[in-house]
């Protein structure tokens, strides 16, 4: 087992084999010693320490430091020696107290130390801790002064992109209630409304901003979870990291924090949430929050995993309004980065939440989904990030609209497309896909965002689906028209959640039916929008309501946030100019 340079660590048992028998498998340097395993191991912690010692060669130069006794006295003088701190070396003692009388020799022992306790502590007792424990000392480990450069660089480009749609969205009549309500209610003024200079405190901060985020169905996705997690998430870090005086580094800490918290319990409850009418947008988003404010406020571990506990227990958030286009998804986000500010305050005053919050008997998973996959929070915790694989937007519509949107933007650059010689429009398609987004005669303009066959018509007629977009053809007769002429066909040996469609256009004149494949939509990790594409979707959105100078400092500022010292900072240029 190795770690470091040189440093090797065995384990062996004190008991020697009785004359004359012998060993199946042995060590060359110790042949014939026995290896006592206890029923309370694992199979695969047994098996590592057996290869660890059979990978011991004959000639290595193993000098035996310290043995222990079988109750496990000793312990503590090892790691005195090691000036290892008795409480972070907890799991190894649990380790050894499994072993009878253990001997163990290293040439360096201080790293053969956190070997052992990143190869059997971090893995067997994560099975011994909660979920929501395990998570938080992985959350933790996060160092703020050496975040990976993939983690930090996707955080910035997610950060730039969910700032230029909620500065945009911060001026829709749809969500202007919601900023109205806690403008009126006041209170101690902490954390910017974004656009308005107005300081509202942080909780209402984030439940405004969050509404502003998520208005014109632009903000980012995930497409296994059906998450917009920086409608969240976005909102929380600059709320409490105006209160705490955050550094542009904290935040985007915090940022990468909440990002893998929300998604990963969203994983464990995916698709079978969804498809119990709960939107994951709402109710995985208090787990997010609630990790993103603990780390800004300087939470310790427990008390982060009581915030944990406390905002599951706030988890809300129904589907309906897919039905009649209301405008309850707007406050999805804003309320779950509310009830994680609010979680996290409480659990720094010591109100304490369930640590088992997720897997326990009347927990989430077992609440808020028929089925729940537990092992998916922690699988390759801390070596893969699933923020990495958010999809940013370049339509203004529901995800699911965006292959068919693409699809009909490649008809319409077709040499031989003509409006006026369309016959036949066939869209081939998932179950989900046709029964979130099939409505062909919308309402409200948020269903026109939710229905495909009107996101086709638009981009057929005009070629483009941003907002302004939406805004100005919702009531168009030959938008409606022509939704109503494209026929959405679910085909079954398709996934239900998948993404993929076929677009079959018949025109007058052309002698074949013309065929178009969107197997994912531009956005996604595999088929990403450009960072010139990224940069001017920012400024496209942000420029108009800050104005050009004022949103082209907020892109320079934000693409080098590490270098704030505080986040204040930051709060001049994310006002309207006068």
């Amino acid at each position: 087992m190795n770690s470091g340079e040189n440093g090797r660590l065995g384990l062996f048992g004190d008991r020697g084999l009785r004359s004359g028998s012998s060993c199946k498998h042995s060590t060359r340097l110790y042949p014939n010693w026995s290896f006592s395993i206890k029923p309370q191991m694992s199979p695969d912690e047994s098996k590592a320490v057996v290869m660890a010692l059979l990978s011991i060669p004959a000639s290595e130069d193993i000098s035996v430091h310290w043995t222990l006794t079988p109750d496990g006295t000793g312990a503590d003088a090892v790691f005195q020696q090691l000036n290892l701190p008795y409480a972070e070396a907890y799991g190894l003692r649990d380790l050894l107290l499994e072993y009878s009388g253990v001997a163990f020799g290293t040439a360096q022992c201080r790293s053969a130390i956190f070997a052992v306790k990143q190869n059997f502590s971090k893995e067997s007792n994560m099975q011994q801790k909660s979920l929501t424990t395990t998570i938080t000392e992985c959350m933790f480990d996060i160092d703020v002064d050496a975040i990976p450069a993939d983690l930090s660089e996707q955080a910035k480009r997610l950060l730039i992109d969910l700032l230029g749609v909620g500065i945009a969205g911060s001026v829709q009549e749809e969500v202007a209630p919601i900023f109205q309500t806690f403008k009126n209610w006041g209170g101690k003024p902490e954390s910017l409304v974004w656009n308005y200079g107005v300081r509202l405190p942080a909780h209402a901060a984030s439940v405004v901003n969050g509404a502003f985020a998520h208005a014109l169905e632009l903000d980012d996705t995930h497409r296994t979870t059906y998450l917009h997690v920086g409608a969240s998430i976005v909102p929380t870090v600059f709320a409490i990291g105006e209160v705490a005086h955050s550094s542009g580094g904290e935040v985007l800490r915090a940022l990468i924090a909440g990002y893998e918290t929300m998604l990963r319990i969203a994983l464990a409850v995916s698709p079978e949430h969804r498809f119990q009418g709960f939107h994951p947008t709402g109710t995985l988003g208090v787990f997010g929050t609630a990790m993103a404010a603990s780390l800004l406020l300087k939470l310790d571990i427990q008390q982060t995993v009581h915030a944990l506990g406390l905002a599951g227990t706030q988890s809300s958030g129904l589907f309906q309004f897919v039905h009649d286009g209301c405008s309850s998804k707007r406050y999805h986000p804003g309320h779950a980065a509310q009830s994680g500010i609010t979680a996290a305050y409480l659990a720094k005053a010591g109100f304490t939440g369930s640590a088992e919050i997720l897997e326990g008997e009347d927990g989430f998973f077992k609440v808020m989904s028929p089925q729940s996959h537990p092992d998916r929070v922690t699988d390759r915790l801390g070596s893969y990030w699933h923020i990495l694989e958010m999809g940013i937007k370049p339509y203004s519509a529901c995800r699911f609209c965006h292959a068919p949107i693409d699809a009909a933007r490649a008809l319409r650059a077709h040499p031989a497309w003509d409006i006026s010689k369309l016959q036949r429009l066939e869209l081939i398609c998932s179950r989900q896909l046709f029964e979130q987004t099939g409505n062909n005669a919308p309402s409200t303009p948020m269903g026109a965002q939710l229905s495909t066959p009107n996101a086709m018509a638009i981009a057929l007629i005009y070629g483009s689906n941003m907002p302004v977009d939406i805004e100005a053809h919702f009531n168009d007769p030959q938008v409606a028209e022509l939704a109503k002429q494209i026929v959405l066909t679910v085909d079954n040996n398709i996934p239900r959640t998948a993404r993929n469609v076929l677009l079959k256009a018949q025109l007058q004149g052309v002698d074949s039916e013309l065929h178009f494949t969107v197997a994912l939509p531009k956005g996604e990790p595999e088929n990403p929008l450009s960072r010139e594409e990224t940069r001017n979707k920012f400024l496209g959105l942000s420029s108009p309501v800050l104005g050009k100078s004022k949103a082209e400092k907020l892109l320079q500022v934000i693409e080098h946030i590490e270098d704030i010292a505080d986040i204040q900072e930051i709060m001049p240029v994310l006002t309207a100019e006068a």
